[in-house]
């Protein structure tokens, strides 16, 4: 059976987007990559707030079993204006979810530069739950 991969992102995960009119496909090796070896759910919109992702997750894993979610989250909460501590709630709720469902949790620092206003928080939160900070995406292509 193939394993099924949560994702749960900003702009850098959408694999469909539209540019001046034009429909494209994302060209980004990794999440080519995670296409052809797993099963992928991508819930990844230009500007998904953390809260979004909440309620997107929770609802995905009471239909199905995911074996991993990944989490790069940011860029929306940004947008929207989100504080610092909603942002970090929401993240501990995503993560509770997971745990409860048993799925290994992806928690990446956002590829925006713009999103640094949140990392802190995520290494928190990272720190928190004992998420090891390593290089996932070799990890989940070597798997």
């Amino acid at each position: 059976m193939e394993k099924r991969i949560l994702i749960a992102g900003c702009s850098h995960y959408l694999r469909e987007y539209i540019k001046n009119g034009i429909y494209f496909i994302s060209n980004e090796y990794y999440l080519r990559m995670l296409y052809k070896k797993y099963d992928v759910y991508n819930l990844s919109k230009k500007n998904l707030t953390s809260k979004e992702a909440m309620l997107l997750v929770k609802a995905f894993l009471k239909l199905g079993s995911f074996d991993y979610c990944i989490l790069s989250l940011g860029e929306g909460d940004m947008e929207e204006g989100i504080d610092k501590e909603a942002f970090r709630k929401n993240l501990i709720e995503i993560i509770s979810i997971c745990n409860y469902y048993g799925v290994k949790i992806e928690l990446q620092n956002p590829l925006c530069k713009k999103n640094n206003l949140y990392l802190d928080v995520i290494d928190e939160v990272r720190a928190l739950y004992n998420l090891d900070n390593i290089n996932y995406r070799k990890v989940l292509l070597a798997a």
